[in-house]
C-alpha cells in the first residue's frame, strides 16, 4: 500500500520486521521494499522521496542503513546517487548523518 513502507519503518517495532525481511526474507520481497524505498515523486503535487524522508527519521534512518547494506550494487548506486542528491537536505536533520556517514564512507 502507499505510504506503509514509511510508516512501517517508522515506527520502533515494526522499522526491525522491515530490517529482518531485508536481512532474512525472500529475494522477491527484499526486492519490493528496496523499490519502494527508491520510490521519488517529488516532481508530482505532494510527492515525496522515501528514502530521503526515511533518512531524517530518528528510526527508520536505521532501515535506510540496512537497506543499503543488503542491496545489491545496481541498486545500491541508485542508493547512493539518491542520498549523495539529497545532501543538502539531509545534512539539516541529525538523524540522516548516519547515512550521511555511510555514502561517505564509500566515496573514499
Amino acid at each position: 500500500e502507499n505510504g506503509a513502507l514509511l510508516a512501517l519503518s517508522k515506527h520502533k517495532y515494526a522499522s526491525n520486521v522491515v530490517e529482518s525481511v531485508l536481512v532474512h526474507g525472500k529475494p522477491r520481497h527484499k526486492e519490493k521494499i528496496l523499490e519502494e524505498m527508491l520510490k521519488d515523486t517529488r516532481g508530482e503535487v505532494g510527492g515525496y522521496c522515501c528514502v530521503v524522508e526515511l533518512a531524517k527519521d530518528p528510526i527508520a534512518n536505521y532501515v535506510v542503513n540496512k537497506a543499503i547494506e543488503v542491496s545489491e550494487s545496481g541498486q545500491k548506486e541508485r542508493f547512493f546517487e539518491v542520498i549523495s542528491s539529497s545532501r543538502q537536505e539531509l545534512s539539516k536533520s541529525p538523524y540522516a548523518k548516519y547515512v550521511l556517514q555511510r555514502i561517505a564512507k564509500r566515496d573514499k
